[in-house]
């Protein structure tokens, strides 16, 4: 129950860091010269760090098989992320928010992941 309960606190934390940068983001895009095209871009960035984040504790919390314990955890961020934001701005929810881009931040889970096993609890 204890394993569960610190999983939860790392998720929190994830959406709550990831919101945080998504609307310093959206002021710099709206108030700074910096082109709207480049909003995926930053989004990417900011899935990533956060993604790169939560497979370092979860990595952290487990102890062992970082990669895979890392990418699971970024997996299962990302997939919250899109549901979320799919469920919100989109009427009716396809299969067609999905990129292969998405797959840089689970890379970067797994990347955290084994830093966060491999680094003493």
């Amino acid at each position: 129950m204890e394993f569960l309960r610190k999983s939860l606190k790392v998720y929190a934390a994830a959406l709550i860091l990831f919101v945080l940068l998504t609307l310093v983001l959206a002021a710099v895009l709206r108030y700074t010269a910096f082109s709207a095209g480049w909003s995926f871009t930053g989004l990417l960035v900011i899935m990533s760090l956060v993604s790169a984040l939560t497979g370092m504790l979860e990595g952290r919390l487990t102890g062992k098989r970082g990669m895979l314990t890392g990418s699971a955890a970024a997996a299962v961020f990302v997939l919250v992320i899109i549901l979320a934001a799919g469920g919100i701005f989109a009427d009716s929810f396809s299969m067609k928010s999905f990129s292969v881009f998405y797959l840089i931040p689970v890379a970067a889970g797994a990347a955290g992941g084994i830093f966060g096993a491999n680094s003493g609890s």
